[in-house]
């Protein structure tokens, strides 16, 4: 577990950006407490595998906002992800792009 913390904190920029975005999305935290890395880094854990792989985007129960997920990852592309961040990082940038897309073919039915 430290290890993927300290692969995913490993670039500030890009892993703070792609690990603020999945607190947000599995609501582990708020919009307010997204700026306090000291707090987000300490759900970095085997609880947090264990949200993802639960996490059924077209659950009635979400409530996923995604053009705020598209503003936060503006101007990140998966290859800049790739390149600047960690391979933890980038799998967890492919999730947020995965579940944006069921998300929209959720929407179009």
């Amino acid at each position: 577990q430290r290890r993927v913390r300290e692969a995913v904190v490993s670039t500030q920029s890009t892993g703070a950006t792609v690990i603020q975005v999945v607190m947000l999305m599995l609501g582990i935290c708020g919009e307010a407490d997204l700026h306090e890395w000291t707090k987000i880094k300490t759900f970095i854990n085997g609880e947090l595998l264990k949200k993802l792989a639960r996490f059924d985007p077209l659950s009635k129960d979400q409530n996923i906002d995604i053009h705020k997920v598209n503003d936060r990852l503006k101007g990140l592309s998966a290859t800049d992800v790739k390149k600047g961040g960690s391979m933890p990082t980038y799998l967890l940038y492919q999730w947020i792009v995965d579940v944006i897309s069921v998300l929209r073919v959720g929407e179009s039915r």
